[in-house]
């Protein structure tokens, strides 16, 4: 296995990635987008606590020739979300830097598609995509409506496009339109669009992003926020005018990023004047109040906030009945001047006054939820409703009875949570109480507390005291910024400037004063099991009028922040890291919980099976990282592509402090690892690479070689054992060769098998060799799934002149053939001649012939009957006869003479003459000489004439004839000639002495005339005749013949002749004397004929002819139950079959009767009537 060193930095390769999804973390659901991309596209999913601008250009730098850039995130009008950043028209010029770097990792007719809605709607929105277009390069698509489920209103088609798109979109249209949701954005410009939008997310129940446009200045309160809303600031101000609390979130979970909060005021309603004064409610929360919720601040500046406590009603004395509590919204109601009713507490908006026969109703919860109680009749009032109004007061007779109890958290004369206490009023957690009945979390002891727990003014000085006339204790002021009840709040990159906490002046009294309200958290007041932490926050100018200047009551906070612990944290994108070995790569960040006091190094070290990066294009198994600041750092992680079958694995990636200046983060602290999750593409196999595609080897000529391979390095040694036919043999070094070899593979190197055929005397014709390959292995992945298959070798048979004959007659003299005959053998058989002939072949032989030789002089004909004549000097003459017919003489000398065209006769001539008789139906003479000649077209009349005979002064005596196309006939005459017919039914005659006939292509007739004669019938159904058979005089010849591709008729005529039917169905006939006879592939019939004859059947289904009386022939590979024995129709005869060692002898008559064949190795006992026919 090759892998970089460790110590190398490796360059990135282009991706298999051809486009990238980015989805927005705001997106709720978003499980629906990244489960239903199309293929080979890679997801990424923002931070919403970081720039998505940035994050995207952090993934892009790592690619290039991107087809397809999506985006999902909620849109708006010409905008963007993407995580805590917007990406508007404003922002582009901000942004050129990144985007050129998109452009960087685009193709040059990449497109940019944007999944959210109403971004290409007006004008802005057209604006945004030409100016984003033209910064990305990229052509772009987007909506102009609603984006999403469609029964929202929502649909799945990008309906204004920038340039042309190519790019698919990245889901279905059923995807986008079944989606829960919609992609909206709410862009916020003015109070009106804040306050709807706000009042919609509430509505919807959805997750929403509310982004600032520009800032905005309150004009009323703000709806409670009861839902979950990602508030991005885009660095505006949102301001209370001095006037109203800013934001009030009830059992919800909010997102501020790049905010400020400013002039925000909170100040708790007065207590309403009576017998006695009511209590001031408490200001809380003047930026921001959490009540039951989640929320995060991300780089957000509260400024200029204030929470004021209310102040205490007077108290008047008799006959007043008890003024009311103050509420949060609301000032608490008068007592009744008669002197019976209590006033009502006041919450959203202000408590009645009471009456001399009924105590004053609670205040109209407003935003703060339910109606106040009625007041009550000679009873307690009623308790408010929801937690919202406040209690009604009650009318008593002579003393005053209870108002009732705000529910959840009022107190029966304050409001929801921050009134201050009436005449007999109950407590809840902020508000205040009164007489000696309190709630089980009351928050301040007497008649006419003030709101605001333990730091609200009192209305008594002691429980004992009566028929004293007091004014109302003043409201707490908690949290000038912020104030949290049972909420959980996460604060990063905070600052807190010149924010107040204020307690609400006693009210005045007859006899006692109530006291003042006490001032806590100038900027953060903490209470009610909630949790507060953060990291990196800043405070300056804040103020509390009644801090205590300790570590948990000071000017700036009340309550404990739990500081965000000095930690490194590791973020994987989607909670996993995730790579392919085909190339596809995944991130995770690297982030500091807070900012360090010096510079940090973390050094990431990858296993071996990957490879990291910081920067997305040097890739090594070692990267350092130096932190100055929280900023996250993004890691690239890229599988190493090994051959290793591995399956799916995974890569460990170990983090280490390996240099800092801060104690708080320790040198040589182990970290989080990444366990990154690894596709495998390797699998188990052997690879065959053959040479120019094919393996091609020639009987007794060229050899060739393939390749074997493993794709994978195995666990443990793969031995291929590689079995190659009767065909070829191999070898591992080109020298020693074997028909088996045994391959031993440790790895994945190649090794070179060489192929060799066997050069065998069999004429096959050009055939095919297979070579298997069987594993055996201890590595079970190899010995279990691989399966390599037979190769096929292409052989080119060289056999194609003459046939094999390679068993020979044995020497049966010592045997007495009659041993053994003690039986009778006897049956009538009966059978028919079932073979059809067929056959298709190719010639191997090329007639073209080229000389060069010297001239003496040219003779022309030109058109016309010509005749020409060389003439009689031993020059060496060109003669082109041309035109009609001519008569073209060379005469002496080595000439070239050629007829052209039409019917000529054309003769060579003494000497050694190079004789065509070209185009037209011709009578071609060599004459004397060894001439080479060539009928040519037409059908010609070729005769070789005087030869010389081959002797050892004239080794090369004879002629050289073609036939040419057309029917020829051609006659080799004297001497040792060889003979083509070429195309076309020939006549080709070897004529006197030793000739070498080819019939060639065509059903050609092939004699060999007188000698000793070599005839192959080539392709075509051919008729070959040796021997004496013509009328020429001469001797008998031992004649050897081949009848070739097709099917034959061989027939051997005197002589002991050798006879091969080669390729196809023959029929061979021995004629006189011994002869041997081989069939060769195919069905063929065999005779011996007269003579001892050795006969083969070859491949095939043979039928041996026997005559009686013709001879003992020897039969070397009969086949029981393939081939069979063949008698005359009218032969009668008893047969007696025996066995003599490894014979089987057939005799008739039974007895010592004629021995008519010999079956060499074949059992007596396997013959039976079935091998035997009769024709």
């Amino acid at each position: 296995m090759n892998q970089p060193e460790s110590t190398s930095a490796v360059e990135v390769p282009s991706s298999s990635t051809r486009s990238i999804v980015f989805v927005d973390s705001s997106i709720e659901n978003r499980e629906t987008f990244t489960s239903s991309v199309i293929p080979n596209t890679q997801i990424v999913t923002l931070d919403r606590s970081r720039d998505g601008v940035e994050q995207i250009t952090e993934v892009l730098s790592q690619h290039r020739d991107l087809e397809a850039v999506h985006i999902v995130s909620h849109g708006g009008e010409g905008s963007l979300q993407l995580g805590s950043s917007q990406l508007n028209t404003e922002s582009l010029t901000r942004y050129d830097d990144e985007l050129q770097q998109w452009r960087s990792a685009l193709t040059e007719d990449a497109d940019l598609l944007l999944y959210g809605c109403n971004i290409a709607s007006g004008n802005a929105g057209i604006h945004f995509l030409e100016q984003l277009s033209q910064q990305t390069g990229a052509d772009i698509a987007a909506s102009d409506d609603f984006t999403g489920n469609a029964t929202l209103g929502g649909d799945g088609v990008l309906e204004v496009e920038i340039g042309s798109i190519e790019a698919p979109l990245a889901f279905s249209t059923e995807t986008l339109e079944t989606y829960s949701s919609l992609l909206a954005e709410f862009e916020v410009s003015s109070f009106e669009e804040l306050q709807a939008a706000i009042e919609t997310a509430n509505d919807n129940g959805e997750d929403d992003s509310i982004a600032f446009l520009s800032n905005i200045t309150l004009e009323a309160e703000l709806p409670i926020i009861e839902s979950t809303i990602d508030f991005i600031g885009n660095d505006r101000t949102i301001s209370g005018a001095n006037s109203f609390r800013v934001f009030f979130v009830r059992d919800a979970t909010v997102n501020f990023s790049d905010l400020t909060i400013a002039n925000g005021r909170a100040r708790g309603g007065n207590g309403g004047d009576g017998g006695s004064g009511g209590g001031g409610a408490a200001g809380v929360g003047g930026g921001l109040f959490l009540l039951g919720s989640t929320a995060t601040l991300n780089n957000v500046t509260f400024s200029n906030n204030h929470a004021i406590g209310g102040n205490g009603g007077r108290g008047l004395g008799s006959p007043f009945g008890a003024g009311g509590g103050g509420g949060i919204g609301g000032d608490g109601g008068d007592g009744s001047a008669e002197g019976f009713g209590g006033g009502g507490g006041g919450t959203g908006g202000p408590g009645s006054d009471a009456t001399a026969t009924q105590g004053g109703d609670g205040g109209d919860g407003g935003i703060f939820g339910g109606v106040g109680g009625m007041g009550g009749v000679n009873s307690s009032g009623e308790d408010g409703i929801d937690g919202g109004g406040g209690g009604g007061g009650g009318v008593g007779s002579s003393n005053p009875t209870a108002g009732g109890v705000a529910e959840n958290f009022g107190a029966g004369g304050g409001g929801f949570g921050n009134g201050g206490g009436g005449s007999g009023a109950s407590g809840g957690i902020l508000g205040g109480t009164g007489g000696a009945s309190s709630s089980s979390e009351r928050l301040g002891e007497g008649l006419g507390d003030g709101g605001g727990r333990e730091f609200s003014g009192k209305g008594i000085v002691t429980a004992t005291t009566t028929n004293t006339t007091f004014g109302g204790g003043g409201g707490a002021g908690l949290g000038g910024a912020v104030l949290v009840l049972r909420s959980s709040l996460t604060a990063l990159d905070v600052s807190f400037e010149n924010n107040s906490a204020e307690g609400g002046r006693g009210g005045s009294g007859l006899d006692i004063d109530g006291t003042d309200g006490q001032g806590k958290g100038g900027a953060l007041f903490i209470i009610g099991s909630s949790t507060v932490t953060g990291g990196d926050l800043e405070f300056s100018g804040n103020s509390a009028s009644d801090d205590e200047d300790s570590e948990t009551d000071n000017d700036d906070v009340f309550g404990e922040i739990e500081p965000i612990e000095p930690q490194v944290i590791v973020t994987e994108s989607d909670g996993n890291t995730a790579v392919t070995e085909d190339g596809e790569i995944d991130t995770y960040e690297i982030a500091l919980t807070t900012t360090p006091t010096g510079s940090i190094e973390i050094t990431a070290t990858a296993d071996d099976q990957s490879l990291i990066s910081v920067d997305g294009v040097v890739f090594d198994t070692t990267q350092t990282l130096t932190f100055s600041d929280r900023t996250p750092q993004t890691v690239t992680v890229r599988a190493i592509d090994d051959p290793i079958v591995e399956n799916d694995h995974q890569s460990s990636i170990e983090h280490n402090i390996t240099a800092s200046n801060d104690p708080n983060f320790l040198v040589n602290l182990s970290l989080e690892s990444v366990i990154a999750s690894i596709a495998d593409n390797d699998t188990v196999g052997v690879t065959i690479t053959e040479s120019n595609d094919s393996t091609e080897v020639a009987e007794g000529g060229f050899t060739d070689s393939y390749r074997i391979a493993l794709n994978t390095p195995p666990r443990e040694p793969v031995v291929i054992l590689i079995t190659a036919d009767e065909q070829t043999i191999l070898s591992f070094d080109g020298e020693n060769f074997a028909p088996i070899l045994e391959l031993w593979a440790f790895d994945t190197s190649d090794t070179v098998i060489t192929v060799q055929a066997i050069d065998d005397l069999a004429v096959e014709g050009n055939h095919t060799s297979t070579l298997s390959h069987q594993i055996t292995s201890g590595d079970l992945d190899y010995f279990l799934s691989v399966e390599i298959p037979d190769l096929e070798v292409s052989v080119i048979d060289n056999d194609s002149v003459r046939c094999s004959f390679d068993l020979d007659r044995p020497d049966l003299s010592a045997l007495n053939l009659f041993d053994g005959l003690n039986g009778e053998f006897e049956d009538e058989f009966e059978s028919e001649s079932d073979g059809e002939l067929d056959g298709e072949f190719e010639s191997e032989f090329d007639s073209e012939f080229e000389s060069n030789f010297e001239i003496g002089r040219s003779i022309v004909g030109t058109d016309g009957t010509d005749t020409l004549i060389g003439g009689t000097e031993p020059l060496d003459d060109v003669q082109l006869g041309e035109g009609n017919t001519d008569f073209v003489n060379g005469n002496r000398g080595n000439d070239r003479i050629s007829g052209g065209d039409s019917d000529d006769w054309v003769r060579g001539g003494k000497n050694d003459d190079f004789v065509f008789g070209d185009a037209g139906n011709d009578l071609v003479f060599g004459d004397l000489g060894n001439d080479t000649i060539d009928g040519g077209e037409g059908n010609d009349t070729v005769i070789g004439s005087n030869g010389i005979p081959n002797t050892e002064e004239n080794p090369d005596g004879g002629d050289w004839m073609q036939g040419g196309s057309g029917d020829d006939f051609l006659d080799g005459n004297s001497g040792n000639d060889t003979v083509f017919g070429d195309e076309g039914t020939d006549t080709v005659r070897g004529g006197k002495n030793d000739d070498l006939v080819f019939g060639d292509l065509g059903d050609d007739w092939v004699f060999g005339d007188a000698g000793n004669d070599t005839m192959l019938g080539s392709e075509g159904n051919d008729i070959l005749v040796g021997g004496n058979g013509n009328p020429l005089s001469a001797e008998d010849g031992n004649d050897l013949m081949c009848g070739g591709e097709g099917n034959d008729l061989v027939f051997g005529n005197r002589g002991n002749d050798e006879l091969g039917g080669s390729v196809g169905d023959d029929t061979l006939l021995g004629g006189q004397e011994g002869d041997k006879i081989e069939g060769g592939a195919g069905d063929d019939v065999i005779a011996g004929d007269w003579g001892d004859d050795t006969l083969t059947g070859g491949e095939g289904s043979d039928r041996f002819f026997l005559i009686s009386g013709h001879g003992i022939d020897f039969i070397t590979d009969f086949e029981d139950g393939v081939d069979s024995i063949v008698f005359p129709a009218d032969f009668d005869c008893e047969i007696e079959v025996s066995q003599i060692e490894t014979l089987t002898i057939l005799v008739c008559p039974a007895g010592e009767g004629e021995v008519l064949a010999i079956l060499n190795n074949v059992e007596a006992s396997s013959i039976s009537d079935e091998d035997f026919l009769f024709v």
